[in-house]
């Protein structure tokens, strides 16, 4: 039976110019923390959650799925905030399709 820790560690998103996700300096900071980090908060407790597009939460399941990036061993919790209800639902769905046709 796996211990339930407690410890998230919340990750900061990198963007580029065009406020998309800049994937190559994502990808090098997780790379950074992952030999220290068992669990990671993405789009969590950095604010940016609220005002991050689906696009770029796309490219973030893109980013975490790169074995060479972070190892399946790691637990990864993704935050679905929006203004409302209903988008808090459609954006949490959205991820659930996202993840569940790679």
């Amino acid at each position: 039976m796996q211990v339930f820790d407690p410890l998230w560690v919340p990750v900061l998103t990198h963007y580029d110019d065009d406020a998309g996700l800049d994937t190559a300096r994502t990808a090098s900071h997780l790379r950074h923390l992952t030999p220290s980090v068992r669990q990671y908060l993405v789009a969590g407790t950095t604010g940016d959650g609220w005002e991050m597009s689906d696009a770029v939460l796309t490219d973030w399941l893109d980013v975490l799925r790169d074995p060479a990036t972070v190892s399946p061993q790691h637990q990864v919790l993704i935050g679905a905030f929006a203004a409302t209800t209903d988008a808090v639902i459609a954006r949490a769905r959205h991820l659930e399709a996202c993840i569940a046709e790679r």
